[in-house]
This record gives C-alpha cells, structure tokens and sequence, in this order.
C-alpha cells in the first residue's frame, strides 16, 4: 500500500466543520503517493534534484534516475560516469540533459543518457573540487549555462559545450561567490551573489558577454531564483536562511523590476523554507525542511499568498521539487524516496486563460514500416496564467491506428500504430481546464513491409598458438548508414582484445562487458560494408571448438520501430593447429603452466603409483636402472590427479623414470628396496 501524507490542518478541524463531515461531505486531506521509496541515497546539503521537462523527469543523489511516465516508475542511468553528489539537472527534451555535480564537474548527453561528455570548465579534473550549484540551456541545445559555486563564475557555452566562457556576473570586489540564477522569457540572464547574509543580482541581456551593476539589496542565503512566465523582470528568491542564519526568519523575497526593489512576500519562523522552488505558468511551489516545516506549500497568486498541501520534507539547499502540470507535482524527500500527487495535494487547481498546441498537424510527412512511431505535441501558451489539458481524445476515420499518452505540462505524445496498410487521417482533441477544445491533425502513411537485414561475418584461422585473429562485422539491408547495437558472444580458448572500427575507434560500450559477452556500438554502419572487427588471442586449451556470434541487433536511427526486420544470429568459427598433445602444449603458452610430478610410495617396496598436476595426454614412460639400461618402455594417457600404477624391475637398486610428452620432458628417482 503506498504511503500516504495528510495535511496537519486536517488535524485542526474545528467542532462546526466536524459536524459537517459527519454528515456525509467528504473531507478534503493532502493525497501524495511514494512512488519510489529508498531510490536514492539521502540529500546532502547542495546534493539532491529532480526535474521535469519534455515529457520526462530526472532525479538524483550520488546516482542518477529519470521518469518516462510522470514519475510513476524509474530507471537507473546506469551509463552515468560520476559518483560525486549531483547538485542540479537540466532537461532541454528526451534527448539533451545537463548535469551538475559536486566535485567532477559537468556532464552531457545528447543520446537520452547512453551517452555522457564531462566538462571541466574551470579547470581542476575529475575527483577536484569544481562545485557547480546551477546548470540550464538558454532556449537551444547549443546554448549552455552553469554556475561554480566555489568561484562564483557563470560560465556559458554557445556551441553546445565544445568551449566554454567565464563570466564573474557581480561588479562587487568582494563576494563570497554565487548560488543560483534564473533564465526570463526574454533569455536574460540574472544571477544572485552573495556576501555573509547580503545579496543582490546582475543580469545579462546578451548570452552572459557583458553584465549590469549590482542590483539594491536583498538576503544572501538563497538557494533559488526563479523568474516569472509573464513579467521579464519579475523574479521569486527562496531566502531558507539556514547556513547564514541573519535573523530569525526564512523568507520567499519578490522583486518586479530586476533587483531595484525587493518585497517580502513570505515570511516563517527558522528553520522552515529548503530552499527548492519549481512552477508552472500559473502555480508556485516552494519546499520546507525535515526539523521544522511542514511539507510543501503553494501558491496561485503569483506568490501574494501561500497554502500548505503536505507532502514531504526536503534536505536544505536542494533542488527537489519538478511540477508535471499545474496539479501534477513530483517530490524528493530528504531520504531520497520520491513522492508525487496527481490532484496538488488533494487541492486541484483549475484557472482559465489562453492556450494552443503546436504544431497544428502530426504526423504529415511521415512513413512508418510495420509498427509504430511516437511524435510530440508541445503546449504553447498565451497571456500570463494559461490554459492547461485536461484530457486528451483521438477522433476521426482512422482513429484506431493512432493512440495519445503521456500527458504532461508541456507535451503530450501521439503514437501511429501500422496496423493498416496506407494513408491514415484523424484528429487529435485536446479538452482544455476551462471545458474548451484544441484539435491537433493526424495525418500519416503506413508501408508494412520492412527492410530485412542480416549479419554476415566469416570463419577465420591460424596456424600459430596464441596469434591474433579479427572476426569482421558486416550489416545488410540497411537503407542508409545508420547507428547501430548489436551484442558478441564467444567461447572457446580465446582472449578479447576488443572490437574496433576500420579507423580503429573502439566499439565496445562502457559497462556492457562480462567474460563470454560484449554489447558493440557502432555510428554510421554503411549497409553491405564491414562496419568492423571483433579481435581476439586464439589458443586450443581443450577439446571445445571456439566460435564468435553476433545478435540482439538494434538500429538506435531507425525512423521507426519496425521500420527493419531484425536478423538472426550469425556464427564465426574460429579454429587454430590441431593434434596429440596441442591442448597441453597450449595451457603451457597461454597459462604458463608446467606439470608437477609425483611418484609414491618412495622409497618402495613393490609398485609405485605417478601423478600429476596437470593432463599429459599421451605419455612415454621409460624406467631405467643405474647403469643406463632400459629395464622397461611403456606408452599411457595420463589425466590430472588421476594416479596410474607403475612396475618396477624386481632386483633392489634406483631407478630413474624418464616421463615424456607434449607438455615436456622430465626425469623422476624412485628406490627399491624390500
């Protein structure tokens, strides 16, 4: 059963309303569900966040998890190359995420997570401290922001994190450095610094190349600054005033004109606010602190006044609110267990204004093979409060070919399915919170015939124990160069070295190797051409024959999911020398192991039994006596700590037994006497 939190008002109901719920009226208490409790380890100060945006939300800790489904479910980014604490993530779509740690730095992906680039703008190197507090993009992939809290530096990158500009945003020659800035509809960027208890913003109008003077006064110890949808220089501070502790309140500070003049519009006792703010277009949501506050409170209002929804608590200094929509609200709680409401807390909203989808037709200029193809509307918004959906409805000729979810702030997915050959029209209808519609067109052609593909490799060979070998990789039926995954299986007597392109790039990806096994990745494989070569150390330790095998292909390009038909298996023999004694002769090369003999009793009275540590295979056993003559000549096959009994002459006296095989010639003393 999932957890739920209440309200503390509920617990304050007076007598009047008591009577009314006895009544029949259901009472209205804050509804939170933990949707992934333990996922993450606890929130440290400066370590802990979670956001949503393009339909899919992130959180982390020392680790690192994102959503697909609103927060229902989570999975691990197990490509994730840091342990250091994370300290904020940004999202421009399922693509492009931006992460910030503690002390390695940044990290990028524009793969949706397979992926990861670490930026060290300010020098230092992985594992020293470079603290970043803040990252964002600035309206596009290419344009990138983070924050070091350490020097106080913005720095911005233009070109997608290829290079990287500092920027010391305060004209103030002493700072302690800066915590947190925000991004207004306008791409102006302010910045908060701070000094003890004192703090104030600069802003920058031209992608962080020149900065304003400092702004009048405001607190220092802040951990968010957010800007408003509507008003460029309307900007929200979270003063949780935990660390500086100037005074004895934390305060949300409000300024409409870009740090001229700030007024408090929320003020509680300390320790109360943690210092994480996120919004809609209409909705504010700050967090509270584990010791002293009291879940998570809102605000419809543009902040003018505030109303407790429950939930839970956060660590201080954190990142760890993300709103889904206007009443969908997602929660990292100081434990690192993640909660979330669907109904704001039990308090839905519903507020009217101005909204439209985009684009105005899905769908159009595309064809699918076979299966399916996901496709994005985004949610462009009027005025300074929009319209949010409330639900979605697919009409029309060829409704059942298509299909809509994951509803979400900004974005609402449209799937077509090929379950009918040809063209297929129908319209999506999107009921918006004030009871009016938007129709979006669906529009698409279906071809059910893939392109089939195969894997081709070839049997290769050596005469030499312990050469090199490289199995080659080819991919056919490809309509184009595509990227492409695909798993190796090997067994037998061999060494991986690896798997590299012709230009020699490695293709074996980071984690996804385990002995007999290696997952491949390979960028832009021209179909019908060798997309490279699986290298391998050959060696004929036993009787089992070794093979390479290629399979679980995946095209990651592919428009569609079913645009190909996935091929089989392909299986390359890999064979060596072979022959009496090969096997032995190869653990001694690739091992370095030699035979340890044994011969008992000694000295004997009658027969003696030979041992040894390692198979010899076919073996010459020939017993001499101490003038050199051949008393006795025998050929056996002998197996590891298998003993096998051995005749002596019958006269007294030391024999020598001269032991022979592929492994090695050697020379045992044994003694008779009765």
């Amino acid at each position: 059963m999932a957890k739920e939190y209440r309200n503390k008002a509920a617990a304050r109901i007076g007598a009047t309303a008591l009577m009314v719920l006895l009544v029949g009226v259901p009472a209205v208490h804050a509804q939170w569900q933990e949707v992934a409790r333990n996922l993450l380890s606890p929130e440290t100060q400066r370590v802990g966040a979670l956001r949503f945006a393009g339909g899919e939300a992130w959180a982390g800790t020392n680790g690192l998890y994102y959503s697909k489904d609103t927060g229902s479910t989570w999975q691990p980014v197990t490509s994730f190359p840091s342990y250091s604490g994370i300290s904020d993530i940004a999202i421009y779509d399922s693509l492009h995420v931006l992460v910030s740690t503690h002390s390695d730095g940044l990290f990028l992906t524009t793969d949706g997570g397979r992926n990861w680039t670490n930026y060290q703008p300010g020098g230092g190197g992985r594992f020293q401290q470079s603290e970043f507090t803040q990252v964002a993009f600035n309206g596009s992939t290419s344009v990138l922001h983070a924050l070091q809290y350490n020097s106080g530096m913005l720095y911005t990158s233009i070109n997608g994190g290829v290079s990287w500009q500092a920027a010391a945003p305060t004209s103030s020659f002493y700072s302690n450095g800066s915590l947190c800035f925000a991004i207004a509809r306008d791409k102006t960027i302010y910045v908060l610094s701070y000094i003890g208890g004192q703090g104030w913003i600069n802003h920058s109008t031209d992608e962080g190349q020149s900065w304003s003077g400092d702004s009048n006064p405001t607190d220092g110890d802040c951990n968010t600054l957010a800007a408003d949808s509507c008003s460029n220089e309307r900007l929200y501070l979270t003063n949780e005033n935990t660390v500086a502790r100037t005074g004895d309140a934390a305060r949300i500070d409000l300024t409409a004109d870009a740090g001229a003049s700030w007024q408090t519009i929320s003020s509680m006792p300390l320790d109360y606010y943690n210092g994480s703010l996120a919004s809609t277009a209409r909705v504010l949501y700050v967090g509270t602190v584990p010791n002293s506050g009291d879940g998570i409170d809102r605000s419809t209002d543009s902040g003018m006044t505030w109303q407790n929804i429950g939930g839970p608590t956060e660590q201080y200094d954190t990142r760890s609110l993300a709103v889904v929509s206007d009443n969908i609200v997602l929660a990292l709680d100081a434990n690192g267990n993640i909660w979330r409401t669907l109904n704001s807390g039990g308090k839905p909203i519903s507020l009217p204004n101005q909204f439209s989808a985009t684009p105005s037709a899905l769908f159009q200029t595309d064809t699918i093979s076979c299966d399916s193809l996901t496709r994005t509307v985004n949610f462009a918004s009027g005025g300074c409060s929009p319209l949010s959906v409330a639900g979605v409805r697919i009409t029309g000729p060829d409704s059942a070919s298509f299909r809509a979810g994951n509803l979400s702030l900004d974005s609402v997915s449209v799937t077509l399915y090929g379950r009918t050959e040809g063209a297929q029209q129908a319209q999506l209808l999107l009921t918006l919170d004030n009871g009016t519609n938007d129709t979006v067109a669906l529009s698409g052609y279906v071809n059910t015939t893939p392109s089939v593909l195969s894997i081709t490799s070839a049997n290769v060979q050596t005469d030499t124990l312990g050469a090199t070998v490289a199995v080659p990789i080819t991919v056919n039926g490809l309509v184009k160069p595509e990227t492409i995954d695909l798993v190796l299986h090997y067994s037998g007597s061999l060494d991986y070295l690896g798997s590299f392109s012709l230009s020699g790039t490695k293709l074996d990806v980071s984690g996804g190797q385990y002995p007999g096994r290696s997952m491949l990745h390979i960028i832009n494989a021209i179909p019908g051409r060798i997309a490279g070569y699986a290298e391998f150390r050959v060696f004929d330790d036993s009787d089992q024959a070794s093979y390479a095998t290629f399979d679980s292909l995946t095209v990651l390009t592919a428009i569609s999911p079913c645009e190909y038909s996935l091929p089989a298996a392909i299986t390359s023999t890999i064979t060596t020398v072979s022959g009496c004694g090969i096997p032995i002769l190869s653990q001694l090369i690739h091992f370095g192991q030699t035979p340890l003999l044994s011969i008992v009793p000694n000295p004997t009275a009658n027969n003696v039994r030979i041992s040894s540590s390692l198979d010899l295979g076919n073996t010459t056993i020939a017993i001499y006596d101490m003038l050199g003559t051949l008393r006795n000549e025998t050929e056996v096959t002998v197996r590891k700590f298998e003993p096998m009994e051995l005749a002596l002459p019958d006269a007294d006296g030391v024999y020598t037994v001269a032991i022979k095989s592929a492994a090695g010639a050697y020379l045992l003393r044994v003694i008779k006497q009765r």
